[in-house]
């Protein structure tokens, strides 16, 4: 009678050996791999913070550009008002009219624009939905903020910006301010009210863009999205303009 015959150690032996290579050959190339996907991954988290900046430094752009075109109209009304009061003339309401009637509605986020001799508004187009606005004397406002913004402008040569506020005759707004000289004496404020929603309109392209959000501040105040994040760590981008500025936010 023939006794079964074990099993050779040898051939056991063998047989772990394989399996200690194969372990040994996927331990040793399962380290590279997962180096390799994390590697990736830091890579399309830092293309997406890259896109990101991207995006939002071409926003704070587009709305510094929509601003300083608003400043430049701010310099056309006071070129306008210097050579108008050239050789002592007064302005006239119909040539102020003719002017400004160019611009407003044209573009839409200008409220209204206006000349103020002495600080007092006389000439406003358009006159429909701004009456509050005739005969308000900036020097004497109730609020000191307004006071001070005018004292302040009176001694300088640049546009002055003041806000966001409430306007007097409704709404959100920003103002430029500029003062006027004849002969080297005050003559008044060359004055742009412009609607804060319609300029943000304009300047920011799109509140969400893909899986990104975007909100805005300015003097403290925000303007447009969700004030948490400027609590996070979303990207911030400044929006310089004189005497101002504003901060954008962006986050994943």
């Amino acid at each position: 009678m023939h006794a079964i015959e074990p099993i050779h150690t040898s051939a056991r032996k063998a047989a772990l050996g394989v399996w200690a290579l194969l372990l040994v050959i996927f331990i040793i190339l399962s380290v590279p791999i997962a180096w390799s996907t994390s590697f990736y991954q830091d890579r399309i988290v830092q293309k997406a913070d890259q896109d990101a900046a991207v995006a939002l430094a071409a926003q704070a752009n587009s709305l510094k550009l929509a601003l300083e075109r608003r400043l430049l109209l701010s310099e056309s009304l006071k070129a306008f008002a210097d050579t108008e009061l050239t050789n002592g003339k007064e302005i006239d309401v119909a040539r102020f009219n003719e002017f400004a009637s160019h611009f407003v509605p044209s573009i839409p986020d200008v409220r209204n624009i206006s000349l103020y001799p002495d600080g007092i508004a006389r000439y406003v187009y358009p006159s429909k939905g701004n009456e509050a606005l005739f005969g308000l004397n900036l020097f004497e406002h109730p609020d000191q903020a307004v006071r001070d913004n005018a004292t302040r402008t009176m001694k300088m040569k640049e546009v002055t910006l003041m806000g966001p506020l409430e306007l007097k005759q409704g709404g959100l707004g920003l103002l430029t301010r500029q003062s006027i000289f004849v002969n080297g004496r005050f003559w008044g404020f060359a004055s742009i009210v412009l609607d804060v929603p319609a300029l943000i309109r304009e300047g920011i392209q799109s509140t969400e863009t893909g899986e990104l959000d975007i909100a805005l501040r300015a003097n403290g105040r925000l303007l447009l999205g969700n004030e948490d994040l400027f609590d996070g760590e979303g990207l911030r981008e400044m929006v310089k303009l004189p005497r101002r500025r504003m901060v954008a936010r962006r986050q994943a």
